[in-house]
């Protein structure tokens, strides 16, 4: 039976590979202007774009840039527009020698709230000056949730459709960040891009000016997961350190303000990694009032199967509802937040499927680019699913965090429309995270995965640890 698990998740990473290859419903999408599409060159610019993710906690922040020509880059950043105190931060540069490739990670600590300025090279040529900032957390903050910006699904991977999404992608971003002008980051539950070896779509993902000045917490969705590229330009911080099956990228989760954030690869089918790393992050900040799950396919939505995938024989049993809800009761998580199907959608209150004042809300995004909608089938839609809507335009969710509660603001990006609101209200701290014991099978497995993961290292040159 087990062997048969363990044939189940490698099946299931087959049909999940399968599945890019269907196509998609036709896109109401809004045509990027005409300057737009004059400036291809620099939206799919080949090195040099910027990520910022959050670091560890809301005193820390972490970039990462690809280059081609050079590894030994700049970091410079200070308080002053002009960096006239700026402080060089030391440069990580990970080598890919069978692609010539350089990935270069830098990591600050110690910030305080306010505004910084930073310049880097790439290649050795200087950007210019942007800035991000440090929101104060300690009265509560605000973060953007959305989902979906798959750039290049609205066209076949065409420039065209690139440029379109792009362009969707980043009116999405701007109308939030004019909702919320003291977003302290941004949450994207997976598929940033259609293709996951397309550094075009990646490159275009990144052109929007706020990405230059926001970070942001990505999840690794099922057009993200079978290539290195995600790994390489988003820099997240306590990275799983071992996720069979992903290529891409893992899980990992981090603080900010009274909220510990969890992100899962939900490519992977192993509850058991799932489950201890929900652990150890509690564990590393239990005092974390509010816990918040992000990953990309939806548990409960109103989408087609709602991670149930039907095979020959039955149901993958470590797939779903099954496997990940029981962890999340259990380990007090809040609110769930995904993505995937492109129909937003809000359960009530769950707790082992049934409606509970002091369950888990799930809430599931449409798309954040306007590339790909799917329409809902009222009929079908289960009784636990609470609102949602059929999306013709781009959407997003602002989450305003206190002491007190979670309130969830959902938007339409070109109306403004405010169509849903929600209100997670939690009177004390959750307590300390159950005790987990991994099971013998677990732990020979991944002794087993790391010790090929260590063959490959010596063998191959190619850095494989990018992915982790």
């Amino acid at each position: 039976m087990k062997r048969f698990k363990r044939f189940s998740c490698a099946l299931a990473a087959c049909v999940m590979l399968l599945s890019l290859c269907l196509p998609a419903s036709a896109a109401n999408k809004v045509p990027a202007p005409a300057e737009w599409a004059a400036n291809w060159a620099e939206i799919s610019s080949s090195e040099g774009r910027m990520s910022i993710t959050p670091g560890a906690d809301e005193t820390q922040m972490q970039f990462s840039w690809i280059t081609y020509l050079s590894d030994s880059e700049e970091f410079i950043y200070g308080r002053e527009p002009n960096l006239s105190d700026g402080v060089a931060a030391e440069v990580k540069t990970v080598k890919n020698t069978s692609l010539l490739m350089f990935v270069n990670r830098v990591l600050l600590t110690g910030l305080e709230p306010g505004r910084y300025y930073y310049t880097y090279t790439s290649s050795g040529k200087n950007q210019g000056i942007a800035y991000f900032d440090v929101q104060d957390a300690s009265d509560g903050f605000s973060v953007m949730f959305c989902a979906d910006p798959q750039l290049g699904r609205s066209g076949s991977d065409s420039e065209e459709a690139i440029i379109d999404d792009c362009y969707g992608w980043d009116r999405t971003l701007k109308a939030s960040y004019a909702k919320a002008p003291d977003l302290s980051f941004v949450m994207v539950a997976g598929d940033q891009v259609n293709l996951a070896y397309s550094n075009e779509q990646y490159n275009a993902y990144l052109y929007p000016s706020l990405m230059s000045n926001l970070p942001v917490a990505t999840a690794v969705g099922n057009h993200d997961f079978y290539y290195y590229l995600y790994a390489s330009h988003f820099y997240n911080p306590n990275v799983r350190e071992v996720e069979p099956l992903s290529m891409g990228g893992s899980g990992y989760y981090y603080s900010y303000g009274n909220a510990l954030f969890i992100v899962l690869n939900s490519n992977n089918y192993l509850a058991e990694d799932h489950e201890s790393l929900i652990s150890e992050a509690i564990n590393a900040y239990p005092q974390a009032k509010w816990r918040v799950v992000m990953l990309h396919n939806s548990v409960y939505c109103a989408g087609n199967d709602s991670m149930e995938m039907p095979v020959v024989g039955g149901e993958l049993p470590m797939i779903g509802r099954a496997m990940l809800t029981p962890i999340f009761d259990k380990y007090d998580i809040d609110l769930a937040l995904s993505g995937h199907y492109h129909i937003y959608s809000r359960s009530v209150p769950l707790t082992n499927g049934v409606e509970k004042s002091d369950g888990v809300v799930y809430l599931a995004a449409s798309s954040a680019s306007g590339s790909n909608y799917y329409a809902a089938d009222a009929e079908k839609i289960p009784e636990f699913v609470d609102f949602y809507q059929n999306c013709s335009e781009p959407t997003y969710s602002i989450l305003d965090i206190d002491d007190e509660s979670i309130e969830i603001r959902s938007y339409g990006t070109d109306t403004g429309e405010l169509f849903d609101t929600c209100l997670i209200e939690k009177a004390a701290a959750p307590g300390d995270a159950p005790s987990y014991i991994p099971s013998a099978y677990y732990a020979k497995i991944v002794e087993i995965v790391k010790m090929v993961l260590n063959i490959l290292y010596t063998k191959i040159p190619f850095d494989f640890k990018i992915f982790m």
